[in-house]
């Protein structure tokens, strides 16, 4: 999903779009079996089952751009990082392998609070970036590992800001006040990835996140929108049983390791 929503927004040409990347894929006769895109903030997106060490070093050396993280079906990630050489584990800044979730939204399950009132999903609001941006680098520091600074506050500021009036990033309120956030990673006319779920830790075991993406779930399946999938790892307990509790099901595995340096290949 991340290759192809990133594919609709800045189109298959590299350009100076920030979702922008140099793509290579490998072809059977006509059909096509595998991508891998190298994007401009340096992360490698992968997508091929029987080519990912070929496609992900072409898209990497076509690019010329230091390599930041590789993202993709775990066993594929496992196989770039190896056949580069790419610092794993603890030494780098994240590497985690999650548990890939689904669900038809057909099927989403609507909890109780959300169903009777007594708590509110909306869009994401000028008035709100204050403190959404707060929790959003709190995510980025806890969960994907990355270091407090004015460049982290700035680019995420810059991301809620290009987000209002889109509905990407969605909001939950308790008698007027916010009480937790989430958001789309990727999206497309018939699917759409959830990620960036947060809850203050004061307000934690309440329910507000599987609140929170049910009201954003529940407006993309009125706007036609059929599937959702997500990715969390398997040591969040947690979360796993809020998406549970939504009607998601696990179907594989997904890695995202991020590098704390970057990385040169060749």
């Amino acid at each position: 999903m991340f290759l192809l929503s990133n594919m609709r927004e800045a189109g298959i040409e590299a350009s100076e779009h920030p979702r922008s990347g140099v793509y290579v894929g490998a072809f059977a006769g006509a059909n096509l079996v595998g991508v891998a895109c190298h994007y401009r903030k340096g992360n490698l997106v992968v997508n091929a089952p029987k080519h990912a060490v070929e496609l992900g070093q072409a898209a990497v050396s076509a690019s010329r751009r230091p390599l930041a993280g590789v993202v993709g079906p775990d066993s594929q990630v496992t196989a770039i990082a190896d056949a580069l050489g790419l610092p794993v584990g603890s030494d780098a800044q994240m590497d985690e392998s999650d548990g890939l979730y689904r669900l038809e939204l057909a099927q989403l399950r609507v909890p109780e609070p959300l169903r009777d009132g007594e708590v509110v999903g909306r869009p994401l609001d000028a008035a709100d970036l204050d403190r959404v941006c707060a929790w959003s680098v709190r995510y980025h520091v806890e969960t994907i590992g990355e270091t407090e600074t004015p460049e982290l506050h700035r680019d995420v500021k810059a991301e809620h800001e290009a987000a209002l009036g889109r509905g990407d990033i969605w909001v939950l309120e308790r008698r007027g006040e916010l009480v937790a956030r989430t958001a789309y990673n990727a999206r497309l006319p018939e699917a759409v990835q959830v990620g960036g779920v947060w809850t203050p830790h004061e307000l934690r075991g309440l329910g507000f996140a599987r609140c929170v993406v049910a009201s954003h779930l529940l407006t993309a399946r009125d706007a036609g929108v059929r599937t959702a999938i997500l990715f969390t790892d398997d040591a969040n307990t947690p979360a796993r049983r809020a998406y549970a509790a939504l009607g998601f099901e696990r179907i594989g595995r997904y890695r995202l390791l991020l590098l704390r340096s970057p990385f040169r290949h060749g």
